[in-house]
This record gives structure tokens, C-alpha cells and sequence, in this order.
């Protein structure tokens, strides 16, 4: 962010300068693991694109691993080599995102698919 933003209250910054500010905070601390639920829902498009590439740079510059959750696959495409897909509460898919994408076998997975939007990036 810029340095311009620094004395800015947090109602005062975007959506997406919050979620970045958030991530700054999560990782200060050095984290092993980040846990990020839902982490660009309600982000517009190119938002959405910008915290994507925030996480895909900082959490492996970092060391850090990530735990996604997401009802949506083309984020989970972009962060994550392996997907797990819950469903009524059961594990109904878990494999490489990419097999998972290719190929989805249980109904509630290919809805997913079918509904998956493409980054922009």
C-alpha cells in the first residue's frame, strides 16, 4: 500500500487495501500457517485479482503454507496444488486441484466446476 494510506482509519481504505492490510497483519507475526476463509468474496474483480497475487506472492516468500476456504475454484486453482471438497459436511473430493478441475466425480464438485469464473489475471 501506499504510505499515503498509513494514517488512515480502517473504514477509510477498500475493500481491497483492507484485505491486503489484513494479510499484512496475519504474516507479521511469521506465521507457519495461514488459514483464510472466504478471503476476496465480495471484492470486485480486479480486487479479487490483486489479493490473489498477494497471496501467491507473499505466503511462499514467506514460508508460509495456506489453508483456503472458498466456494470458489479458481481461486483455489491459482493458491492451492491440492483441493478438498466438503459437501453436507462429508469430504466428497480430495486430489490435485488441477485432477480435481479436469475431472470432477461427485455432482456437488462439477456444480462448482461448472460455476468457476476465470481469474482475470
Amino acid at each position: 500500500l501506499r504510505a499515503a494510506l498509513a494514517d488512515r482509519r480502517p473504514g477509510e481504505l477498500s475493500g481491497g487495501q483492507a484485505q491486503r492490510v489484513a494479510l499484512a497483519r496475519a504474516l507479521v507475526v511469521g506465521p507457519r500457517l495461514l488459514l483464510a476463509d472466504e478471503p476476496v468474496s465480495g471484492l470486485d474483480p480486479a480486487l479479487r485479482d490483486q489479493v490473489v497475487d498477494l497471496f501467491a506472492d507473499t505466503c511462499p516468500a514467506h514460508g508460509t503454507g495456506l489453508l483456503l476456504v472458498s466456494h470458489d475454484l479458481a481461486v483455489a486453482a491459482a493458491l492451492c496444488p491440492r483441493t478438498v471438497v466438503l459437501h453436507d459436511g462429508l469430504v466428497v473430493d480430495d486430489r490435485p486441484t488441477a485432477e480435481l478441475l479436469a475431472a470432477p466425480q461427485h455432482p456437488a464438485v462439477a456444480a462448482l466446476v461448472g460455476a468457476t469464473a476465470p481469474l482475470s489475471v
